[in-house]
């Protein structure tokens, strides 16, 4: 697995996870993202939405 961070405002991050063939698996909103950690300890508190993108943006937004 690997993380990508899309959008961040202070300490909240919209990240997506991608399997191993860079498919998505699942978006995360999320504080203290480090993408220099491993993954699994990448952030301290995450809400997730599987596929559902339009969740994640709305939830993104009402966190940062």
């Amino acid at each position: 697995m690997r993380t990508l961070e899309l959008l961040k405002k202070g300490d909240v991050s919209l990240v997506v996870v991608l399997n191993e063939d860079g498919a998505v698996q699942q978006f995360v909103t999320c504080r203290w993202y480090d993408s220099t950690m491993e993954y699994g300890d990448q952030w301290t508190w995450g809400h997730y939405f599987g596929k559902d993108l339009k969740a994640a943006l709305k939830d993104f937004e009402d966190r940062a």
